[in-house]
């Protein structure tokens, strides 16, 4: 090890060559966003399919939490009643649903840890209740939930004369009494999607998400009959605070969403190059820590910044 807790051992070397590149024949939202990362990482997760263990524990990871949230939300949005107005009939079928997937997942013996969560989920959806009613009031209803769209239906994108399907889900799709559509994703944090797509450097901006982007690639894929620039793309915050509860529709310009396409682009073509060289950047929450033996002060620091975003969430 060095002064910097960093290991000298050499980083294992990938089994790249045309076959290993070959076998990237359609990436998901998350495939671009572990690629702008980490090619490497991106390689061992999507190529070669190596999954961190993880032990079992009493107490939901933040990811989990997030997926109670999301399964009271959809089977909301896949019920007969989602066109519910009334803001008390809506709280009170989230909790149901909520009650239902907890069983289902947990049980009748569900951890006190893992009860005292559940309880913070039903608080967080008494605000989404409103904020629900509020949208219904302004002439929204929900069209779908849960919908997919993968290299099966044609979604896809050619780059140089090489093909490279694309697969999403979408949490929800909305369509206003006037004609007009949105794309939301629920998220369980605060943060508006320009801070979670694009990150500012000392030489402008850069994204490092590219899930709105292309979202509105795949419009075309799912039905909706107006211009994919005219679809609204947002997020469904579902935040600790209840201020920051709300519907943040993205507000990306055009020269922007033209440069996150390129990048989307430059990522299938580095792929099909067979480019899966490590980052020099610090990678957040790192899965494969052992392999790219990342030091001590990587893994405080993203403790560090776990505990911010969990203040500003």
């Amino acid at each position: 090890w060095d002064q910097d807790n960093e290991t000298t051992l050499r980083i294992p070397e990938l089994p790249i060559d045309s076959a290993g590149a070959a076998a990237v024949t359609s990436m998901s939202v998350t495939a671009f966003r572990d690629y702008l990362q980490c090619p490497y990482r991106f390689y061992l997760r999507h190529v070669l399919k190596l999954k961190p263990l993880d032990d079992a524990s009493s107490e939901l990871a933040a990811n989990q939490f997030g997926d109670l949230v999301h399964a009271a939300l959809e089977r909301f949005g896949l019920s007969d009643e989602r066109d519910e107005a009334d803001e008390s009939r809506i709280e009170s079928l989230l909790c149901e649903h909520l009650d239902h997937h907890t069983k289902e997942m947990y049980g009748d013996s569900a951890s006190t840890a893992v009860s005292v969560q559940v309880a913070q989920a039903r608080r967080r959806l008494r605000t989404v209740a409103r904020r629900q009613a509020e949208r219904v009031a302004a002439g929204w209803k929900i069209h779908a939930s849960e919908a997919s769209v993968s290299d099966s239906d044609g979604a896809g994108i050619e780059v140089d004369g090489k093909w490279m399907g694309l697969k999403g889900r979408f949490d929800r799709i909305d369509r206003h009494d006037d004609g007009r559509w949105a794309i939301l994703d629920y998220k369980t944090h605060g943060h508006r999607p320009e801070k979670k797509h694009i990150q500012k450097t000392k030489d402008g901006e850069r994204w490092i998400d590219l899930q709105l982007p292309l979202y509105r690639m795949m419009i075309p894929f799912l039905g909706i009959d107006v211009s994919p620039s005219a679809v609204e793309l947002g997020y469904f915050n579902i935040a600790d605070k209840e201020e920051e509860t709300r519907i943040n529709i993205a507000e990306f310009s055009e020269p922007q969403m033209a440069q996150a396409e390129e990048l989307i682009r430059d990522c299938i073509r580095r792929i099909h190059a067979g480019d899966f060289a490590p980052s020099d950047e610090r990678v957040q929450y790192d899965d494969y820590g052992m392999i790219l033996q990342t030091g001590v002060a990587s893994r405080l620091l993203d403790q560090a910044e776990l505990a911010i975003d969990e203040v500003g969430a």
